[in-house]
């Protein structure tokens, strides 16, 4: 499904093995279909069938028509199918390749890949408010909370020494220091706001993502010793929850609190012993100038974060702002959109170099491609630029390349990191 994707922008997935993929503004799609199709026989190993329409109800019967004339020669004539697709063809608009059209072709390519990725996560997606339901904001709201399996060091503050806790909660927190330790997954004791509850498109406002997250960057476990249940992603719901502030070395434990109401996760004693252990931190986020005013109550800040209005936090009359970055209007995390933007620039800069004759992409070509076609498209191997005509990838992000946080290292980190590839070439490996 994941290759089907990469058709257009928007795909629905209708069955087990059959989808829905909109091509509106897309040139040539009829060659554009057969190369898709034999692309995925290629890949993957099975045949496909694939028919275009204006609607859905012509788009399978092109289909059908498609697949009995493979499987009767003869049946229906080549003249007759023909005519189908050339009525179906030229309802599609035609354009050239340049730069600013392949910048928004790109941009079409991410919205799908994102898509397939909602479907190959079961992330709730309702798409309630037009405005809100870009796949791209919902995945990158996974994305960024998903803690990515590798080993980390845990790191304790001094409200850890004084616990008191029950055993089970113990024998919970005990279990989560072996598996940070040693590199493995800990993302089913987030909670199921990551995928089921929280929806970056959805009506409700007040459950468009994590507050405390998306406002103070901390990340809440539950701590139980059980272990996940079968055929389940989540653990059971725990009395007692860790709250943590995560990076790509260590695990920064704060405290462990029962499992508080809405409000308790306003709870600003979190912020306090996080610049009492680690002023060197939250330093970092310092509104330098501002002068420290009344303080809030946890029961005012929970009110503004549900309005999508963010405050500072004061500290022994310093402010700070969030190390989350804080909400939008919207009440989506601000950092979604900075990221989304910086996608979109990374973008129209990769559309620059594709379409430089003297850069990596268009000297590589087979000779006589005089229109190529280029997308943007997850293959077994990672992101890369594919081009239709040669059947070439160009992947993107290479391992034991040096890292760059600035260019395509973090592209793919954002849109497509390993673990990511992994769950969409099992998903397709299982519908097939």
């Amino acid at each position: 499904m994941s290759l089907a994707a990469g058709l257009g922008p928007y795909q629905e997935i209708y069955s087990i093995d059959e989808c829905f993929v909109d091509v509106a503004g897309i040139r040539d799609i009829t060659k554009r279909a057969f190369r898709m199709r034999d692309r995925i026989e290629q890949w993957i190993g099975i045949p496909c069938g694939i028919g275009l329409g204006e609607t859905k109800t012509l788009a399978k019967l092109a289909n059908h028509v498609a697949k009995s004339a493979n499987r009767k020669p003869g049946s229906y004539p080549c003249r007759r199918l023909s005519i189908i697709l050339s009525i179906m063809e030229a309802n599609v608009e035609m354009a050239k390749l340049d730069e600013r059209e392949l910048a928004i072709r790109l941009r079409r390519d991410a919205e799908g890949i994102a898509s397939s990725l909602i479907t190959a996560y079961g992330l709730k997606f309702t798409k309630a408010l037009d405005h809100l339901s870009s796949p791209l904001m919902r995945w990158l709201d996974f994305r960024f909370r998903y803690i990515d399996p590798q080993p980390r060091q845990v790191v304790l503050s001094d409200r850890m020494a004084r616990l008191a806790i029950p055993e089970e909660a113990t024998r919970g927190l005990l279990k989560l220091f072996v598996q940070i330790n040693e590199g493995g997954d800990i993302n089913p004791y987030q909670g199921r706001g990551l995928t089921f509850r929280n929806d970056t498109s959805g009506a409700d406002g007040s459950t468009r993502t994590d507050f405390l997250w998306a406002d103070w960057g901390v990340h809440h476990l539950h701590l139980t010793p059980d272990p996940i249940p079968e055929g389940q992603f989540f653990s059971r719901p725990a009395d007692y929850l860790a709250f943590c502030i995560i990076d790509a070395a260590s695990v920064a434990f704060i405290d462990v609190l029962p499992h508080p109401d809405a409000r308790g996760f306003a709870n600003q004693e979190l912020m306090r012993t996080v610049y009492r252990n680690w002023p060197e931190y939250l330093k970092q986020y310092e509104l330098r100038g501002m002068l420290a005013g009344d303080p809030l109550t946890d029961e005012e800040i929970h009110t503004l974060r549900s309005k999508g209005v963010n405050t500072p936090i004061f500290i022994e009359g310093k402010a700070f702002m969030g190390p989350g970055f804080g909400l939008t209007s919207a009440r989506t995390p601000m950092r979604l959109t900075r990221a989304e933007d910086r996608i979109h620039s990374f973008l129209r800069a990769l559309a620059k170099g594709i379409c430089d004759p003297a850069g990596q992409f268009l000297p590589a070509l087979t000779p006589g491609i005089e229109e190529p076609e280029f997308t943007l498209a997850v293959t077994p191997q990672g992101l890369a630029i594919f081009e239709e005509h040669s059947n070439m990838a160009f992947l993107l992000c290479k391992k034991g390349r040096p890292s760059d946080e600035h260019g395509l290292d973090l592209l793919c980190d954002l849109l497509a990191p390993e673990w990511a590839v992994t769950a969409l070439v099992e998903a397709d490996l299982k519908r097939s």
